[in-house]
């Protein structure tokens, strides 16, 4: 069986679009050598649901439900879903300015 080159297939240049409307735009380089989900930045930029419920301190089911109301920003990698922590923090940002004022 012939190993192909890694970045070369279909699914690797969505993954790729899916990580740039993640990141909003910015560069990102995966390191296929480093190991499965090693980047070359910090790598909690992409947070399960879990990891964001507990941030925002809410029930991972209310986070679930924020999502499937697409009020809460993510992205969907097959059937992963994950939350972009910039996005994750502008949103948290611009809920609270609704409350303020």
């Amino acid at each position: 069986m012939r190993s192909r080159p890694v970045g070369s297939g279909v699914a690797d240049v969505r993954f790729n679009w899916v990580l740039a409307l993640a990141t909003g735009g910015r560069s990102i380089v995966l390191d296929p050598r480093a190991g499965h989900g090693a980047t070359s930045i910090d790598s909690s930029f992409l947070l399960t649901v879990p990891e964001a419920a507990r941030l925002l301190r809410i029930w991972r089911n209310l986070t679930y439900e924020l999502i499937h109301q697409k009020a809460l920003p993510h992205v969907r990698l097959g059937r992963r879903i994950l939350v972009p922590q910039q996005r994750l923090e502008s949103w948290v940002e611009e809920e609270a300015k609704l409350f303020v004022g």
